[in-house]
C-alpha cells in the first residue's frame, strides 16, 4: 500500500513538472535533455515566440505558440548571420504589427514553414 502511494506521488510530481515546463513555452523534452536549449523570446497578446536549439545537430527552430499549439515559422537568421553568441540574438514581436518580428532594428515578416 505504501509503495503504491509512493509511486502515485512520484508520478504526480513528474506530471506537475512537465505541465510547469510547458506553461512557460518549452516542452519537457527540451527541459530534460541537456543538449537541447529552449528560450522564450517574447510574448504578445497570448502568443509566445519560442526558439529551440539542438546542439547535436545545430538545428535552430522558431515557433509561434498559442494555447499550447506550436506553429513552425521561418527563423530570421536565414536572412543574415547570427551574432557570435546565440544568447545575444533577441527576437521580438513588432508591437505595432503582430505579423512582423523585430531583430535589432530590422523587421521580418512572420512566414509559416
Amino acid at each position: 500500500m505504501k509503495m503504491n502511494l509512493l509511486i502515485i506521488f512520484v508520478c504526480s510530481l513528474v506530471l506537475l513538472a512537465t505541465a510547469a515546463c510547458r506553461s512557460h513555452g518549452c516542452s519537457s523534452t527540451y527541459w530534460l535533455n541537456p543538449d537541447k536549449r529552449c528560450r522564450v523570446h517574447d510574448e504578445l497578446n497570448g502568443n509566445l515566440l519560442v526558439e529551440y536549439f539542438d546542439q547535436d545537430t545545430n538545428e535552430l527552430l522558431l515557433y509561434l505558440q498559442r494555447d499550447g499549439r506550436d506553429t513552425l515559422i521561418e527563423h530570421p537568421y536565414v536572412y543574415g548571420t547570427l551574432p557570435p553568441r546565440l544568447a545575444d540574438f533577441q527576437i521580438r514581436f513588432d508591437p505595432n504589427d503582430p505579423g512582423f518580428l523585430v531583430v535589432g532594428s530590422e523587421r521580418f515578416r512572420i512566414v509559416q514553414k
